[in-house]
């Protein structure tokens, strides 16, 4: 699967969501996107803000972790888009927005999965800027406000040259049509 632009119903779930994570009083917390990253590597590990809503399982933990009260609101977006776009999610296991600023090298960030078992990532669009590719198998994706796209597999994006790049990230399964009842 290469990525796959989505359509965006713009729902007032969706347009609550987006008003209050760029508002000025949304909390961000300032991180490196991953640990290990040579400097002398091709890519930059340079750090984004990110907000978890729902943090992915990792380690003993085999489920996922509400991390924000308005996490209801965020997973109720996923379902409208989903729906909309006539995908049947069977369960989301992380939910999360990140903020990179432009770093004057515009070298991509790590490539990477977010978890270690199948899964798809749901990414949408919430400022415009240029630059800030999101790149997967071997295809990059310029997004615009409001934009979605969806893939699985290894992938990374490029910092923005100019303006934040603001996006909303879920990492989700499908059901499988075969075995639905």
């Amino acid at each position: 699967m290469s990525i796959l632009k989505l359509k965006n119903p713009l729902t007032n779930n969706y347009q609550e969501l987006k008003r209050n994570i760029l508002g000025t009083e949304f909390p961000w917390i300032w991180t490196n996107q991953h640990d290990g990253v040579k400097e002398d590597s091709i890519y930059d590990n340079f750090p984004i803000y990110t907000h978890s809503f729902l943090y992915k399982p990792t380690g003993e933990c085999r489920y996922p972790k509400e991390t924000d009260p308005n996490c209801h609101i965020f997973h109720a977006v996923v379902v409208e888009i989903m729906k909309y776009n006539n995908i049947d999610i069977e369960m989301i296991y992380r939910m999360c927005a990140n903020c990179a600023h432009p770093t004057g090298k515009n070298i991509p960030g790590p490539e990477h999965t977010d978890h270690h078992f199948p899964h798809k990532n749901l990414i949408v669009y919430l400022t415009n800027f240029k630059g800030g590719a999101t790149c997967c198998g071997g295809k990059t994706y310029d997004g615009k406000e409001d934009d979605i796209i969806t893939f699985e597999g290894t992938h990374n994006f490029y910092p923005p040259v100019d303006n934040r790049r603001v996006v909303l990230v879920a990492t989700y399964t499908e059901f499988d049509n075969r075995i639905k009842k």
